[in-house]
């Protein structure tokens, strides 16, 4: 069985193995992210495209097929907005690692520009009251030097 497109695999190999833990100094679990996100691309192409892993290549990834894999992600696999998005980026950020290595690539990146990303909703930030704060500073027993000290660096961070 030969491969369709070896370069396709070979960037994937040399994205996940030299590019993000030594040019970019992403830590394991990033790369781990990373990983299971294009595999994720990989399994959807495989199983719900119907294409054999020996035929994909970069011509699968284009405009159409990236989104119908993000609607598949929400669907399928009950995956949040902000998931969607990520995996969105980790296939825009290997695309422009493999535009980067084969300029044939770049249209593949341009093509990928026009998925839109969806809009996620912030988390809302819980302060603590001021009753809450000052409980807090009064913690340290400042007759010590430690509890000085600690009290020092508790306003300091604050």
């Amino acid at each position: 069985m030969k491969i369709k497109d070896e370069a396709f695999f070979a960037a994937i190999r040399n994205y996940l193995t030299m590019y993000l833990p030594k040019q970019k100094c992403f830590s394991p679990n990033t790369i781990k992210s990373y990983r299971e996100a294009l595999n994720l691309l990989l399994d959807y192409l495989q199983y719900e495209r119907q294409i054999p892993l020996h035929k994909i290549g970069f011509d699968n990834l284009d405009h159409q097929t990236i989104t119908c894999f993000l609607d598949w992600l929400q669907i399928s696999r009950n995956s949040s907005d902000s998931t969607r998005s990520q995996r969105l980026m980790v296939i825009r950020s290997f695309v422009k690692y493999a535009g980067m290595m084969d300029l044939a690539q770049i249209s593949v990146q341009s093509e990928l520009k026009k998925v839109p990303t969806l809009k996620c909703s912030g988390k809302l930030v819980e302060y603590l009251t001021e009753d809450c704060v000052e409980a807090l500073f009064a913690q340290p027993d400042i007759s010590t030097r430690i509890g000085i000290r600690d009290r020092f660096f508790m306003l300091l961070m604050y």
